[in-house]
């Protein structure tokens, strides 16, 4: 097996795995903030309508911070797979 394969199939399955959910997850977090803003919006101003800049936010930033979130995850996951190297030149370096 040649040398980074074993963090390239890591990285490969953790990449994976995000975008089986991704849907679901994407289906979840609007609803869930839909219906925040509606309780909010029901306790705070009852009588006027949606904002639809709140709403639109929302939905571009939940991708955003699911996307996000899978970069964070592959260069964690990547830099754990990743052994150092020990230097040449200094015979007291630990690892």
């Amino acid at each position: 097996m040649r040398e980074g394969t074993g963090i390239s199939v890591g990285v490969a399955a953790a990449i994976t795995t995000f975008f089986t959910f991704l849907a679901t997850l994407l289906v979840g977090t609007t609803y869930l903030f839909v219906c925040v803003y509606a309780i909010v919006k029901l306790i705070g101003d009852s009588d006027g309508h949606p904002d639809p800049a709140t709403l639109i936010v929302g939905f571009v930033a939940i991708p955003t911070v699911l996307v996000t979130g899978l970069l964070v995850g592959i260069r964690f996951i990547g830099k754990s797979l990743n052994s150092r190297k020990r230097p040449e030149e200094d015979p007291t370096w630990n690892a």
